[in-house]
């Protein structure tokens, strides 16, 4: 009697990991992005003796900016779509806050994993290189 919808919600969760993975890979470019930007930046801050836990602070203190309105956006977003897919809930109300709370959990987790390598690669720049004109 379930078969359809646990069909349905099956699938549906199986087209939810790549909106994720989509966001992640983005995450990841524009994490890349700034910490490519900011080389020299970092290489003159790593030459006059910033430690490596003040160059990860700095890198994670820009990028928890765009991840925290990000997952607001994305919040508000869901919000109003999910009276749209309301008929489709079956145990779950659609303003279930167990839901958005893992939603929203796993959003900022698979950020914050893309943003590990770029973070890596920040902390082992070169300030000799950072500072030649590139």
């Amino acid at each position: 009697m379930l078969e359809p919808q646990r069909f349905g919600a099956t699938l549906l969760g199986g087209y939810s990991l790549l909106p994720l993975l989509i966001a992640s890979v983005g995450v990841y470019g524009l994490v890349a992005y700034v910490v490519s930007t900011q080389k020299r930046e970092i290489g003159i801050r790593v030459a006059l003796g910033a430690q490596p836990t003040q160059v990860v602070e700095m890198v994670m203190s820009r990028i928890a900016v765009v991840i925290v309105s990000g997952v607001a956006v994305g919040i508000a977003c869901a919000f109003l779509a999910v009276r749209a897919l309301d008929r489709f809930l079956y145990g779950v109300g659609p303003t279930d806050s167990a839901a958005f709370l893992g939603a929203v959990i796993a959003m900022i987790v698979a950020a914050l994993v893309a943003c590990v390598l770029p973070t890596r690669r920040a902390l082992r720049i070169d300030p000799v290189s950072a500072m030649r004109i590139e």
